[in-house]
């Protein structure tokens, strides 16, 4: 206790400088985790090391008892030795005066070790070494082992953090099943005493972890630059995206329902020619009018945790929806708007003229352009409507008051489904014309693009 409080007032005095040296690992290998290195290019002594893990939970209680007995041993062997050496000094050291006694200290070692692995094949015979075997056959081998180990470490219910696994993409050589599997048994044993981390590109591994675990590396100007999501909730269940759509898109499109969802990918590869995908770009439904603000504060805290600036996520709202907003939203919020209420009535006459016409023709009615015109000069762009009120319910209304028969306002309503992916769905297969698609959402496209 002494020589302790003397360094800590020497440290105190002095201060310390961190560091990088070289620690012998001595009587002190037992504190510290095993670190494991692993990726396919596998070793025989990387093979024979894994079984010796695999196995040391099995054998421990042999070799503790042949420690025990080796130093009960040693401890007679010491006894020895300072007879032997206390005689010498008395024979054979009397010329030396200043030497008082010679003294050392024996130990005896033991490691329990892995000679060699062999296994048996059956169209072969006896033993083969399995250095000899194909890299194919290793691999096998070594996925196999490490399952082994991982399955006995839950076995024997060890708590203690002892080892730490980093695996470098091991994906490359797995199917996606195996995949799976693999990442099941590594969740099962880091809840024991090995600590797992993976270098991965695997939407398998990436999509089953917690999000709060999952770490992005990208280079930046080269530099490596590091982000984690610290702020999440049941991400899927309220977007209903999965973890890899945010780590692997560059830019994000932010719509407000169901209807933008179909809709929108469906114009964009109209006038660029190519899939969201395909240009880096994820959409993003915020669940409809009612769960948009709350599902945009945890858009926000999301991607703000894995850096993705300001300028890679545009809003494309209905209009009426920044009736609702505050200023400080409008401000805080990079959006466009589309339609005098909502993006149905931004959807051009000649579309839904040439869409109600051939959906309603068994049926006998029919709309005009002027009409739908009419419809849409009579929505306010200013103020929020009634939901009754907007284009498609009036449109819908217009229509059943065209047939005779009351009781046949259902075959307008089996015609024109409601509203969300049903309805963009059908917009789907009449928008087919880039002229006639709103401006504001080609400007929404030319951005994402810039």
């Amino acid at each position: 206790f002494k020589n302790s409080e003397l360094v800590s007032a020497i440290y105190r005095k002095v201060g310390t400088v961190d560091m990088w040296v070289n620690y012998v690992i001595a009587s002190d290998k037992l504190l510290f985790p095993e670190f494991s290195y692993l990726d396919w290019n596998v070793s025989m002594e990387q093979l024979q090391s894994v079984a010796k893990t695999a196995i040391s939970t099995k054998i421990s209680p042999h070799t503790d008892l042949a420690a025990k007995f080796a130093r009960r041993q040693a401890a007679k062997a010491q006894a020895i030795v300072d007879t032997e050496l206390d005689a010498f000094t008395k024979l054979f050291a009397v010329d030396l005066p200043n030497i008082e006694a010679f003294k050392s200290n024996i130990i005896f070692s033991l490691e329990s070790k892995l000679t060699d692995l062999f296994i048996n094949k059956a169209n072969t015979n006896g033993d083969i070494h399995l250095d000899s075997q194909g890299d194919g056959i290793k691999r096998q081998i070594w996925f196999a082992l490490i399952k082994w180990t991982a399955l006995n470490v839950i076995d024997a219910a060890v708590n203690s953090k002892k080892h730490i696994w980093c695996f470098d993409e091991p994906e490359t050589h797995l199917y996606p099943r195996a995949q799976r599997d693999f990442f099941e048994i590594i969740q099962s044993v880091s809840k024991k005493n090995v600590q797992s981390l993976i270098s991965t590109h695997s939407t398998v591994f990436i999509d089953r972890a917690d999000f709060s675990k999952i770490a992005k590396f990208e280079l930046d100007g080269g530099y490596s630059k590091f982000s984690h999501c610290t702020s999440t909730g049941d991400i899927y269940e309220a977007l209903q995206i999965r973890n890899s759509d945010f780590l692997f898109y560059d830019k994000f499109i932010v719509v407000e329902g169901d209807t933008e969802e179909v809709l929108i990918p469906h114009l964009f590869k109209l006038y660029c020619g190519d899939s969201l995908a395909n240009k880096g770009i994820q959409i993003i439904n915020l669940g409809g009018k009612d769960s948009r603000v709350a599902n945009k504060k945890i858009l926000q805290e999301l991607l703000k945790d894995f850096n993705k600036e300001k300028e890679n996520v545009l809003y494309l709202f209905d209009n009426d929806v920044t009736f609702s907003m505050t200023g400080a939203e409008k401000a805080a919020t990079d959006y466009l708007t589309v339609g005098k209420q909502d993006i149905e009535d931004s959807i051009h006459s000649d579309i839904w003229e040439a869409l109600i016409n051939e959906k309603m023709a068994d049926i006998g009615i029919a709309i005009t352009k002027q009409e739908l015109d009419e419809i849409k000069h009579n929505l306010s762009s200013t103020t929020e409507m009634q939901s009754n009120q907007k284009f498609y319910p009036k449109l819908k209304s217009v229509l059943k008051g065209k047939l005779n028969d009351r009781d046949s306002n259902y075959k307008v309503d089996d015609r024109l489904p409601s509203k969300g992916k049903l309805s963009g769905n059908l917009l789907v297969g009449y928008c087919n014309d880039v002229g006639l698609v709103d401006p504001n959402i080609l400007t929404t496209f030319d951005r994402l693009l810039a």
